[in-house]
């Protein structure tokens, strides 16, 4: 792992056993990582995006602590997550943070906004009660929030004001990378854009690293430094921002970006999808050699034969397709 790399991700895997059917004995056994691999640099944001079900917020979850990988490691300055001891862990803890996509849903009703705020500090042991405020206090100026909404409670407050107090929470600690897990799909799109540029300006003033995850691909487009996108528990493209968008090489990457609205409609793109995307289990692909076989519109035979491995097209681009050459 190179000096500069904070995290780094080395064929992580998650596989969930659930119920199909509640009044069904039949267990579904569901892949959601498998063999998922990734860096995070110093002050970088990489940016994870895809559907619904690909495996994005178990990642994040995962990177966290907040699941455990069924196999694979998570590394942290080096060192493998997994086998902190419980001040390490604590430590790591400190270290990294998490913003989730219900800003309402992860605060506590009953708990106040400096309340709220004040918690890590206390659970991470600051007893100075003056220390306490006075990072409080930092942390909501550089938010944005005003002083006087102190003793205020979730209730009181817009969506992007509740996800402004999730971001203090999660920077009161002085973290070194913060898992962002859909951050703004639950706000307003004006609202969106406030909170996009305030979690850059963040960036910027206490040197933070992100793993931003969405299924917004022109979010991600704008926050990213690098892209990871994934597809039904498989990472198929990976590249810088610049490279990625300029030239995507994954049919999956290419429908994603055609997917995006435009203002004109006779400029939108129309690439055909081979079948639409069915509700029931198990999940279409996930008993294929490629995962994005039943939905790829340039499939041949080959895709049904051999699982495409991830190939580096240019320095820094790999690409999981039998389609692109390597």
């Amino acid at each position: 792992m190179e000096a500069s790399s904070l995290l780094e991700v080395r064929d992580l895997e998650k596989v969930f056993t659930v119920t199909s059917n509640p009044f069904a004995a039949k267990k579904v056994v569901i892949r959601a990582l498998d063999g998922v691999t990734m860096e995070v640099a110093e002050g970088e944001t990489v940016g994870v995006v895809g559907e619904s079900g690909c495996g994005k917020t178990t990642l994040g979850r995962i990177v966290a602590r907040l699941e455990e990988p069924t196999a694979g490691e998570v590394l942290f300055r080096g060192r493998d997550i997994f086998s902190f001891t419980k001040e390490e862990l604590k430590a790591y803890r400190r270290e990294v943070q998490i913003v989730f996509q219900d800003p309402f849903a992860s605060l506590n009703p009953r708990r106040t906004t400096g309340g709220t705020i004040e918690e890590p500090l206390i659970v991470h042991g600051v007893k100075d009660r003056a220390e306490r405020r006075r990072r409080v206090m930092e942390v909501m100026d550089a938010v944005g929030l005003p002083r006087d909404v102190l003793d205020r409670y979730p209730h009181e407050f817009s969506g992007g004001q509740r996800q402004r107090i999730c971001i203090a929470r999660a920077l009161v600690l002085q973290p070194s990378l913060i898992v962002a897990d859909e951050p703004v799909s639950a706000l307003d799109v004006s609202i969106q854009a406030q909170i996009l540029n305030l979690m850059k300006d963040l960036q910027r003033a206490f040197s933070l690293a992100y793993l931003f995850i969405s299924h917004d691909i022109g979010v991600v487009r704008f926050m990213s430094d690098r892209v990871v996108v994934m597809y039904l528990g498989k990472v198929v493209e990976a590249a810088s921002n610049e490279e990625l968008f300029a030239r995507p090489c994954h049919p999956y990457t290419r429908l994603l970006l055609e997917a995006v609205p435009v203002p004109d409609p006779r400029k939108r793109k129309k690439t055909p999808m081979a079948d639409t995307y069915p509700s029931s289990e198990p999940l279409p692909g996930a008993d294929t050699p490629c995962r994005f076989l039943s939905r790829c519109p340039l499939r041949m035979d080959i895709c049904r034969r051999d699982e495409p491995t991830m190939n580096e097209v240019t320095p820094g681009h790999f690409v999981a397709c039998h389609r692109v050459p390597s």
